[in-house]
């Protein structure tokens, strides 16, 4: 199933072999628990399945799959300098909207299948996004 990338109308498939590393461990359940002054146990939960700030992590399951060009990489780079940027993610048939994770810093980490001292928009990388649901 692929993999689509979007910003202001443009589309940047990426490739289904990329990995949503993150897919099962979160959960939209906050809760709190404390131990009051008479030793009762305090406990304060919140769900919402709606809740935004899902991550989204996508990477390449080995070395060996989910290549990306650097043509696209540098589209990557370039939506990712834009702060506040929001994006669509259509993943296994669902758009989300997204946002880059800069706070789990680097937001797009790269590199190359193999090094060229001199980069060619053909050359190859292996690249892992992190995104979170907005």
């Amino acid at each position: 199933m692929s993999i689509i990338l979007e910003h202001d109308g443009t589309e940047l498939p990426l490739d289904p072999d990329l990995y949503w590393e993150d897919e099962n461990q979160y959960s939209p359940v906050a809760q709190s628990v404390d131990v009051g002054l008479t030793g009762a146990l305090i406990v304060q939960v919140d769900g919402d399945a709606e809740r935004p700030g899902r991550p989204i992590t996508l990477r390449p399951e080995d070395d060996n799959s989910a290549w990306m060009i650097r043509a696209d990489l540098d589209t990557l780079n370039a939506w990712a300098a834009i702060p506040g940027a929001v994006l669509t993610l259509t993943l296994r048939g669902v758009a989300r909207s997204v946002m880059f994770r800069h706070q789990d810093k680097p937001a797009v980490d790269a590199r190359p299948v193999v090094h060229y001292s001199d980069v060619q928009a053909g050359d190859f990388y292996l690249v892992t996004l992190k995104f979170m649901e907005v």
